[in-house]
């Protein structure tokens, strides 16, 4: 028999004593226990990769550490917020916002935009900019997929779209492209994602912390049902978001054993009226 206990440790975050699952990571804990700590390329479905850098906190060393690499130890003391750790959190931020279009309340991910919330909680303003060099690289929105479009201006290059299409689908039609400046999220050949291997199946629109990959349709429901996906026998649980009685969104219930909050393109494909949404 398992013993519960010895697969604990108590850690203290900002002085606080946690409790904390042997094997966990930092940025798990905090966000298990309503501790916000700014990130991009975070993701329950994939292993750390400390990409955006946005997510340090200090240890009892006084060493700074990505808190989503970080495995909790027994004794572990972690700072959230100091000084130090603001400015290399607002500097990471304002890199990624100098190239970044910031057409904010014409963006579908208004209000629900990671990288809108993490400069709000940094206190980040237009005039911070001023001394960095802006160029928003003009690349074509691709609206060739029938669900939604790709904006790549909007993009963060935070890799969560590619690590979810090949780690979890196994899809891999896209991946990291070109060098430097030039750097950007592409399918082979830099084609259109609809002459891609793409199965429209929405993992990347559910996974993209900005409003890089968005449903054509951004309706929102004014209630939910949950219920079981009737296409094939595998019964995926799915949560179907109405409005006035019609579909306007499907999602993926992230409780369920059975298909752990993904969905196939047959169940986001219920209706026209295509929205994706994380749990």
């Amino acid at each position: 028999m398992i013993n519960i206990k010895e697969n604990m440790v108590t850690i203290k975050i900002d002085g606080e004593p946690v409790k904390a699952k042997k094997g966990a990571t930092v940025l798990e804990i905090a966000i298990k226990n309503d501790v916000y700590i700014p990130n991009l390329c975070h993701s329950s479905q994939l292993d750390p990769w400390g990409a955006c850098r946005l997510c340090m906190v200090e240890n009892q060393e006084g060493r700074l550490i990505t808190s989503c690499e970080a495995r909790v130890e027994d004794g572990m003391e972690i700072v959230t917020e100091s000084d130090e750790i603001n400015r290399g959190r607002i500097l990471v931020a304002q890199l990624l916002i100098a190239n970044h279009e910031m057409d904010c309340l014409t963006c579908a991910q208004d209000d629900h935009c990671q990288l809108q919330e993490v400069t709000s909680y940094l206190g980040i303003q237009k005039e911070h900019l001023n001394n960095l060099r802006r160029k928003v690289v003009e690349i074509p929105v691709d609206v060739s997929n029938p669900f939604f479009v790709r904006d790549l201006k909007i993009c963060v290059l935070c890799g969560i779209c590619v690590r979810v299409c090949n780690e979890v689908l196994g899809v891999n039609a896209v991946g990291f492209g070109f060098r430097g400046y030039e750097t950007k999220i592409t399918t082979f050949q830099d084609k259109p994602l609809l002459e891609s291997n793409c199965v429209s199946c929405g993992e990347c629109v559910v996974a993209c912390p900005v409003g890089a990959l968005v449903p054509k349709e951004t309706l929102s429901p004014s209630r939910e049902v949950k219920t079981v996906c009737s296409y094939c026998g595998v019964g995926c649980n799915i949560f179907l978001g109405l409005r006035d009685e019609k579909i306007v969104q499907v999602r993926g219930d992230p409780e369920s054993a059975v298909n752990e909050g993904n969905l196939c393109v047959r169940a986001v494909t219920l209706t026209d009226s295509l929205i994706i949404r994380n749990a």
